[in-house]
């Protein structure tokens, strides 16, 4: 982004940071994409009228999202596009779950189930070392068991429909997961095929 790359180059030339730029160009770029999500993200759920219910899913998601590694758009752009037009449909979507709440309960839990219980993995555009592995891990099932713990209290009070939002949180980076894991096959198999 030509922004990035001119902020950098005032910071150099003010002595604010090193000469390392495209450390910086890259986390600048990555820091003014997540605003930008984030933005559009609440812009739309105002257009809907669920503004909270995309901060409820945001709080549970991210570090679900941050801890349990999954599938990951090689482009900004396309992960920008990607990750909008999730939300739009999952705040779309909210009465359905609403509707149909065993269903969600029990996939739901089935999601937590797999996800508590496997290890967090780096994905194609994050290695992680094996200390990574374990650190993840762990936080990746503290997450979870908050996240549950506070869905099932909800479920139990008047705030019933935010839980289904945290429910739809644990689904998601399942299905990321899953979608992960499935790639990664698919790239082996046609890796031992060529090389047959």
């Amino acid at each position: 982004m030509v922004i990035t790359d001119y902020l950098v180059d005032k910071m150099v030339e003010k002595k604010i940071i090193s000469e390392n730029k495209e450390f910086y160009i890259y986390g600048l770029n990555n820091g003014f994409m997540i605003i930008a999500n984030f933005l559009t993200a609440l812009f739309l759920s105002y257009i809907v009228k669920k503004t909270d219910i995309l901060l409820f899913f945001l709080i549970s998601f991210m570090p679900l999202r941050s801890y349990c590694g999954g599938f990951h758009c090689k482009s900004r752009f396309l992960c920008y596009v990607i990750s909008n037009i999730i939300i739009v449909i999952l705040l779309v979507s909210q009465p359905f779950f609403y509707k149909n709440i065993v269903v969600l309960i029990i996939i739901s839990f089935a999601n937590f189930i797999y996800l508590f219980f496997t290890q967090t993995e780096g994905n194609q555009t994050r290695c992680l070392e094996n200390f990574e592995i374990i650190q993840y891990t762990k936080i990746k099932r503290v997450a979870l068991l908050v996240i549950l713990f506070i869905g099932i209290v909800l479920f139990f009070t008047k705030y019933f429909l935010y839980s289904t939002t945290l429910f739809t949180s644990i689904d998601l980076a399942a299905i990321l997961v899953i979608l992960e894991k499935t790639l990664k096959i698919k790239v082996e198999l046609t890796h031992n095929i060529k090389g047959t």
